[in-house]
């Protein structure tokens, strides 16, 4: 039906996103967890033109054990380091502290363990990002 209104040029550009979650993570800004064939870079203007200066955080999931952190909003109040911590405490597929098979990556992006992916949920991912951004206040500290 599309085809008979639309011609393909309408739709040169796109790129398609599926949006897995979503999650609050303080500072009036949001973590999203998508789906997509293109990289964190290529997802990024798109996510950028559904949710404006509220994106802080992209999550690229890859596959269901792959992702991609990309922390796009330079001033929240921490970088993906303290993500990397929570992530790699929650995850049962994180080695120990010595394991080179953990979360890491640098202050703007990063990802799952390497050598097996990830054993967490897009919500569990959420999760430790809102509790890693949000600032503490007198009620969760």
């Amino acid at each position: 039906m599309d085809a008979m209104i639309y011609s393909s040029r309408h739709f040169e550009g796109v790129i398609a996103v599926e949006e897995l979650a979503r999650a609050d993570i303080g500072e009036n800004r949001i973590a999203i967890v998508c789906r997509s064939e293109k990289g964190v870079y290529e997802v990024e203007p798109e996510l950028h033109r559904l949710y404006g200066n509220h994106l802080g955080v992209i999550v690229l999931q890859k596959d269901p054990s792959t992702y991609t952190l990309r922390q796009v909003d330079m001033f929240l109040p921490s970088a993906l380091e303290s993500v990397y911590e929570q992530l790699n405490l929650m995850d049962p597929a994180a080695g120990n502290r010595r394991s080179g098979n953990r979360w890491g990556g640098s202050g703007e992006i990063g990802g799952s363990p390497r050598a097996t992916g990830t054993a967490l949920t897009p919500e569990q991912i959420l999760g430790a990002l809102a509790q890693s951004y949000r600032r503490p206040t007198r009620f969760n500290v």
